[in-house]
């Protein structure tokens, strides 16, 4: 029996590498959409519309960034109350408005550890009454 040469097969190392570079740049491209729709579409807080009318304000949803100032009630089933020093940012509000709100940030809301003197940025749903409820928050 006559033996058959083979040939050598040349592999071509190239369609591998650019396959796997625009594999990598999808990936990446992805994340990227996908960490920019987590951010919050809030509006921002209107602290003396709500001193004056919270009720107005009911079923909306906000963003607000402020510091903890007291971690008033905490209730394993039902969440954590804090009272939180509102930034405001704003050198117009007038100087007697409150600056301090209270948030329920319910049990199921996930995030950092909830600590005073701290800063966060919390996204509140108004309820009934003008009680603010987070829905989601972040350390600052």
């Amino acid at each position: 029996m006559a033996r058959r040469s083979r040939r050598k097969q040349s592999s071509n190392p190239t369609p591998v590498i650019i396959g796997s570079i625009a594999a990598i740049l999808v990936i990446g491209i992805g994340f990227i959409f996908l960490k920019r729709g987590e951010a919050p579409s809030a509006k921002a807080f209107p602290l003396e519309t709500y001193v004056e009318s919270c009720n107005s304000l009911r079923g909306n949803e906000y963003s607000i960034s402020g510091e903890i100032i007291e971690n008033a009630q905490h209730d394993p089933t039902v969440g954590k109350f804090i009272f939180l020093r509102v930034d405001t940012g704003d050198d117009s509000i007038n100087p007697e408005t409150p600056q301090s709100i209270g948030i329920l940030v319910p049990a199921k809301v996930k995030g950092p550890n909830l600590e005073t003197k701290q800063s966060y940025t919390f996204v509140v749903d108004v309820k009934k009454e003008g009680a603010l409820v987070a829905s989601s928050y972040t350390a600052k």
